[in-house]
């Protein structure tokens, strides 16, 4: 387990700015964590840690007590750590891409293999698709697509 981030989910600083809060959910390549931006008056950020070490994704589950996030029991495959850079060094790029876009959470900085963004409070496309809030009919996903280009 990367050892910055065993120290993040024990409380403390990463990169001597972020604090993490609490886990907000997994995906496929990273965890994604809460957390206050010690150097900019505590603001929230989702701080996104890509990985591939099984032992990050358990300790990030332990760490909250919960093991009922979306992959908590898909096997992670061991990725090259080249790989996982050159993947987060390309989200950064197409969020820079898009800048400050205000449907599209932005950027406020990246480091290593972690990438922190705006928080923001009511979820991702995926929570509001499985809480049935999220656009459905045609015409709605063509207006919201639209907005992002």
């Amino acid at each position: 387990m990367n050892l910055d981030y065993k120290c993040f989910l024990e409380g403390k600083l990463l990169k001597d700015r972020y604090l993490r809060v609490e886990g907000i959910n997994e995906g496929s390549f990273g965890v994604v964590s809460l957390a206050k931006d010690t150097q900019k008056e505590n603001m929230l950020v989702a701080l996104k840690y890509n990985t591939s070490s099984v032992e990050d994704f358990k300790a990030f589950e332990r760490a909250d007590g919960k093991s009922n996030y979306a992959n908590a029991q898909i096997e992670h495959p061991k990725l090259d750590k080249k790989l996982i850079l050159r993947e987060t060094q390309e989200e950064v790029r197409m969020l820079k891409k898009v800048g400050r876009h205000p449907n599209i959470t932005c950027l406020i900085d990246n480091f290593d293999t972690y990438i922190a963004m705006e928080y923001v409070l009511r979820g991702d496309l995926h929570d509001a698709i499985q809480l049935g809030i999220a656009p459905v009919s045609t015409r709605d996903v063509v207006d919201v697509f639209m907005q992002l280009v």
